[in-house]
């Protein structure tokens, strides 16, 4: 039965009988690379026991299943899987196994690579159409480590073979235009065992940039103890980018790595990584240098750029456990137009949608992401933000150890606009985790679509996932140590970018400093991600809380209100603190007097002005890297544009406004007196469990948003060093002028920097910049869908939720209704504004109706009422900033700047989230009470 179980190292170890993952080893083994040695239980053997120990079973599970049905085909997995691992193998093809792994370890024993006791094995499928370079099928069949036995490996030489049955396999194969039928050759499981090593550092190569396709670059990610940890996604892993030619490291990332996968008696286990060698690099230069000499070895031998899973022992012998060709992605064809998309003029086919694929669960909306970026975006962002975001939120369910996780798209550009994927979230929380699907709506907001949602957990999905739910609340406990650390890093990081000079690098030297801010931009977001669940969490349970012990919701909005340190508040009043100095100086004048520039231009030439120069170059440094709109790149920074900070200070210059200062100490007192109502109240034990809950409310709600401003602060200097290619490029000819650069996406930069020149790039810049603002601004003038669906026809808000008619929403009809974001309630007029530029018309407690905020409209929240706002959640910039100044709000209320009119009179309540359109002339009333008042 040769034909069974073949050598490793065997001249006929050939891809059409032991796969490509083993065909590729033993290549590499017979010309004498370093590989640990095994063997291959052989597609012939697989064949043997479908066909014998299985006859027709497989095919008669699948043949019912209709094409498309999720639900069917997990059912019809999962009952060939249960066949497959309980279907004995037969005894001829058992025996053949067993033998070829006593011989294994007889040759091992000689060699003195083991002791006494059964060897331990690493088990993995070897499948005909894996590892090509059209499709590497990477982690969608199991593999099994450190299986010491006879017993035990002919268990997972099963379970090896039942993964070929799994949902992910089927889906995976199905999408990649393969077969689901059990005995076809085109995607047949071969099984490779191999000498199990005990690594102490481990990762993969890519002899090739995998992102920008540089062929002079190799990028190396390293981890301590096994590599499972990088395939599975547990641990960030060490980034070094070497020179291909010479070795040399040009750029390293050395990551937190907490984690990492070691031996255990049967199988592996996650162990802490010593804390000395958390913050350590895995490898030296040498180390580094030996791995790009073995990488370019191996894509010589193999004809091609290679994926390679390497390993050093104690010993510092390097081995390679596996290696593929760098996959090509499919065929790029015509992006065809999403339904419901309005012709545009120009070039607007640089359709950049993330990674992923579509999914009949896809819901899109502009809920949460709608305030990062409220209008089209620019095509260098579009090419940069769907990324970030994906990696953030794969990031924080990496312990939901679910393949199909790297298939969701999270976020894509969709009418010109930034989306994301709410029906790939409310399908995780419900169907996969069995929790309420509306878990997140009141803290992050959503579409409007799918509301009321269900709000019962599902106990047994629950159950099944509580190790996985414990693991994330692990993680997110440590979660604020890292964004705590995180933080300062990022303020030391960009200071000394500040106050370093980029001239003279080349192109390829400022693009990898590029690279370098926006992994750090990224590694801001995950942090900041996971900590929207902890304050999430947190908030929850003090609402439960308040609700339960005092009967008093309301308390939970003045508790978490007043709060010291959050970096977005201190803009306020940090404008405050000018515009006092400004009248100080009696300079009140030259600033409303003259348009911003020239009012500066006035200051920086009186003497009496220096006291308020200065306040202004210190608000510049700490905050001079924001603006408004500032997720969107092609709008200067407050440092790059002073003049805009001077529009600012207006607002705070109008007469008859009470002072900034006043409101935040009104606040912080509304606290304590909240607190010590509350405490008067409580035991001596619910009182400890009460400030426990709402010191980690505070901390989290403090971290989550700051962790949001060092994302953008990280940021900052990516855009300066595009702002620096696009001077270098427009002085060379190749852009009309500097800011051109926004609209080129990532692939355009990389391909011009790769060839040396836009021309032999077979790119003409200055025209696809002219055609691709065409199409940006044209999509301005289009209206876009709050929901797209998946098939990318714009979806309605519920009817049951929200009646959108015109005709419905009239003085004394029903009310709006949102998500409560700011206790409180006040009646007065509204004022429609949608960029803060046009807020110089709003007058002192009218309440602001818009679409989202963020730090631009800083200047208006003194002058306001209150605030209605069609996107955000309780954990919005508008919700935090309305807690901070009193305001009450309702947020996440769909439609609301077209069906509340101009001037009408409104009531909004900041506790139900209702908005109530009067009939009447204008009129002012505000009530905040306190939590001994009644309403």
């Amino acid at each position: 039965m040769t034909e069974y179980v073949v050598e490793l190292s065997a001249a006929d170890a050939e891809p059409e009988l032991v796969g490509g993952k083993a065909a590729g080893l033993a290549r590499l083994s017979r010309a004498g690379f370093a590989v640990p040695p095994g063997f291959v239980v052989t597609v012939a053997a697989y064949r043997v026991f479908a066909g014998e120990a299985l006859p027709s079973r497989i095919g008669e599970l699948l043949r019912p299943v209709p094409p498309g049905d999720p639900v069917a085909l997990n059912a019809a997995a999962a009952r060939i899987r249960e066949a497959v691992v309980s279907t004995p193998i037969p005894q001829a093809l058992a025996g053949s196994i067993v033998a070829a792994y006593r011989r294994l370890g007889t040759t091992a024993h000689a060699a003195g690579r083991r002791g006494s006791g059964p060897l331990p094995v690493a088990v993995r499928s070897s499948t005909t159409a894996e590892d090509s370079a059209e499709l590497s099928f990477a982690g969608q069949h199991d593999s099994f480590l450190n299986v010491r036995g006879e017993a035990a490996l002919l268990d997972a030489v099963r379970r090896c073979w039942a993964s070929r049955w799994t949902a992910r396999a089927l889906s995976y194969a199905a999408h990649q235009g393969g077969t689901a039928t059990p005995r076809d050759a085109g995607v047949a499981p071969a099984i490779l065992v191999q000498e199990f090593v005990p690594a102490r550092a481990a990762g993969v190569l890519f002899t090739r940039a995998p992102l920008t396709g540089a062929d002079d670059e190799m990028l190396v990610n390293a981890v301590w103890g096994l590599g499972e940890t990088v395939v599975g996604g547990q641990a960030t892993p060490d980034s070094i980018v070497t020179d291909k030619a010479t070795g040399r490291t040009k750029k390293v990332l050395v990551a937190c790595k907490d984690t990492m996968a070691v031996p255990a008696a049967s199988g592996t286990r996650l162990a802490p990584v010593p804390r000395r060698r958390r913050r350590s690099a895995v490898l030296d230069q040498e180390q580094a240098a030996e791995l790009t000499r073995l990488g370019v070895a191996v894509e010589q031998h193999q004809g091609a750029a290679q994926d390679i899973e390497w390993a050093i022992l104690d010993d510092g012998r390097v081995v390679i456990l596996q290696t593929r060709p760098i996959t090509r992605g499919p065929a790029r064809s015509p992006a065809a137009p999403d339904r419901g998309l309005p012709p545009v003029p120009g070039d607007d086919d640089w359709p950049v949608q993330g990674t992923g694929r579509s999914h009949d669960f896809d819901i899109w909306t502009r809920a949460n992401v709608g305030e990062l970026w409220p209008d089209p975006v620019s095509p260098l962002v579009a090419s940069v933000a769907p990324e970030i975001i994906t990696s953030a939120v794969r990031h924080s369910f990496r312990s939901l150890r679910e393949p199909f996780l790297d298939e969701i798209s999270w976020a894509r550009r969709i009418h010109g606009r930034i989306y994301y994927n709410e029906g790939a979230l409310v399908h995780l929380l419900e169907h996969k985790l069995g929790l309420p699907p509306g878990l997140m709506d009141r803290a992050r907001g959503n579409s409007g679509f799918t509301q009321p949602r269900e709000s019962r957990v599902h106990p047994w999905r629950l159950l099944r996932h509580l190790p996985t739910l414990a693991r994330l609340a692990t993680r997110q406990r440590g979660t604020a140590r890292e964004l705590r650390a995180l933080i300062p890093r990022i303020d030391r990081w960009v200071a000394e970018f500040d106050v370093r000079s980029h001239d003279g690098l080349t192109d390829a030297e400022l693009w990898a400093a590029a690279q370098l801010w926006l992994t750090r931009t990224s590694d801001a977001m995950k942090l900041q991600n996971d900590m929207s669940g902890v304050s999430l969490t947190a908030i929850a349970t003090l609402e439960r809380l308040t609700t339960r012990w005092f009967g008093r919701p309301e308390v939970t909005y003045r508790l978490i209100g007043g709060l010291s340190g959050i970096r977005s508040a201190e803009l306020g009043a940090a404008l405050s603190r000018i515009a006092h100095a400004i009248r100080e100086a009696g300079l009140v004048q030259e600033v409303l007097g003259a348009d911003a520039v020239t009012a500066l231009s006035r200051l920086r030439e009186l003497p009496a002005a220096e006291p308020v120069l200065r306040l202004l170059d210190e608000f510049l440094h700490r905050h001079g890297y924001r603006c408004a709109n500032e997720s969107e790149w092609l709008h200067p920074r407050w440092r790059d544009a002073p003049e805009l900070v001077v529009e600012l200070l207006a607002g705070y210059l109008t007469p008859g406004k009470d002072d900034l200062a006043m409101s935040a100490a009104l606040q912080q007192r509304h606290r304590a007196e909240a607190l010590a109502w509350a405490n008067a109240r409580l035991g001596p034990v619910r009182r400890r469990i009460f400030r426990s809950v709402l010191s980690r409310a505070h901390d989290s709600i403090r971290l989550r948003d700051n962790g949001k401003d060092a994302a953008i602060k990280a940021s900052y200097p990516a855009r300066q060093i595009a702002v620096h290619f696009g001077r270098l490029w427009a002085g060379r000819g190749w852009l009309s002028a500097a800011n051109d650069v926004f609209f080129l996406t990532v692939d355009d930069i990389v391909r011009v920097i790769r060839q040396g020149s836009p021309g032999a790039a077979g790119l003409d810049l200055v025209e696809l910049v002219r055609l691709r603002r065409q199409a940006f601004t044209a999509w301005f003038d289009i209206e876009a869908p709050d929901v797209v669906g998946a098939d990318g026809s714009p979806l309605s808000p519920s009817s049951s939720v929200r009646d959108a008619s015109p005709g419905a929403v009239r003085p004394g009809g029903r009310p709006l209704t949102g998500i409560a974001a700011s206790a409180g309630s006040v009646q007065g007029t509204a004022r429609i504004v949608l960029d803060p530029r046009a807020a110089a018309r709003i007058q002192r407690g009218e309440i602001l109706v818009t679409r989202s905020t963020d730090v631009g409209w800083t200047a208006v929240f003194p002058l306001l009422g209150g605030l209605i706002s069609e996107i955000g959640g309780q954990l919005s910039h508008s919700a935090i900033l309305a807690r901070e100044y009193g305001l009450p709000a309702v947020v996440n209320v769909p439609g609301a700047t077209k069906l509340i009119k101009e001037g009408q009179l409104v009531r909004l309540d900041g506790l139900t989230g209702q908005i109530h359109l009067l009939e009447g002339s204008p009129a002012v009333t505000s009530s905040a009470p306190g939590p001994g008042e009644d309403r």
